[in-house]
């Protein structure tokens, strides 16, 4: 864990279509949390990319 580094995260539906992305700073703190509150129902894919060059992709599914 790198204190002050970026990390750039995004989020894709499932066409590939990119839907928000953004990044945050890391503090020291492990936990960041995203307002999906305006994606539709739906199948998403949330992909963090770290400085490391290592993407973490994971995905969720959104329901209203």
């Amino acid at each position: 864990k790198n204190i002050g580094s970026q990390i750039m995260w995004g989020i894709t539906d499932i066409s590939g279509k990119r839907i928000m992305e953004g990044s945050v700073t890391n503090d020291g703190v492990s936990l960041f949390s995203i307002d999906i509150n305006q994606l539709d129902s739906g199948s998403y894919f949330l992909q963090i990319f770290h400085e490391n060059g290592t993407p973490t992709s994971k995905s969720f599914v959104k329901y209203d």
